[in-house]
């Protein structure tokens, strides 16, 4: 589980990935059945540096996953 979150939470800051790879990636995240994506995604929402589109794609994450905070 671990690794396809490291594999994934790239993905949502990559400006250079389109809208349909970044909403994937969300998804799937979401989709993890343990809370181990959500203090991965809290840091991308709490990043200063971090893009809205990050940002955006993070909280869809939480959000496919029921786990917003």
């Amino acid at each position: 589980m671990e690794a396809e979150i490291k594999d994934l939470i790239p993905v949502l800051k990559n400006e250079k990935k389109n809208n349909s790879t970044k909403k994937a990636a969300a998804w799937a995240l979401g989709k993890i059945g343990e809370r181990l994506a959500v203090p991965d995604l809290n840091a991308i929402l709490d990043d200063k540096e971090a893009s809205e589109s990050a940002k955006k794609y993070a909280r869809l994450a939480l959000v496919f996953g029921n786990k917003l905070t």
